[in-house]
């Protein structure tokens, strides 16, 4: 009948409409600021050697938990369109023995000795994707993003006083 074909060719309509009207939304900008704890784990090895002698970062190195730093994320959205920027950075201190000789330019710092390390790490992210399928609980789209980590590192032989700094 005619009125059973109009509502069976309204719903192409009433899809097209609805996409085209989301489509059409304005751009938000929302900011999340983020404070936490983190922690590290992993070892390093530093020698002009040549051999692999590590350094765990825990136990050797006494780094473990940072006192907890802010960060935040940065959220644009624009018809399927999502920019996000973030960015955190945390710092860790501690002291411990070498298990292992640590040699970073010039300055050298015998396995068993004790130091202080202080170390600070950045990271920071930007993330471009594109919805081509927006919805309410999943999207289906493509996206690309780069991530850079960044650190500071001091390492003070107690005895020796000599400070090894890597960057």
């Amino acid at each position: 009948t005619l009125e059973s074909m109009q509502k069976t060719n309204s719903l192409p309509l009433l899809l097209a409409l609805s996409v085209g009207a989301a489509a059409c939304s304005g751009p938000s900008v929302s900011v999340t600021p983020r404070y936490g704890e983190n922690t590290i784990k992993g070892s390093v090895s530093a020698n002009t050697t040549g051999a692999s002698l590590y350094n765990n970062l825990n136990s050797d190195l006494g780094l473990d938990k940072d006192g907890g730093r802010p960060g935040a994320r940065v959220d644009f959205d624009w018809s399927g369109l999502h920019l996000l920027f973030s960015a955190d950075r945390s710092t860790f201190s501690g002291s411990g023995t070498l298990a292992n000789e640590i040699t970073v330019g010039d300055v050298t710092i015998p396995g068993g000795e004790a130091v202080d390390t202080d170390l600070e790490v950045g990271i920071a992210q930007g993330v471009f994707t594109w919805d081509f399928i927006p919805g309410q609980m999943i999207d289906l789209g493509i996206g690309a993003g780069i991530a850079g980590v960044g650190w500071d590192t001091t390492i003070t032989s107690s005895t020796f006083g000599t400070g090894t700094n890597a960057q």
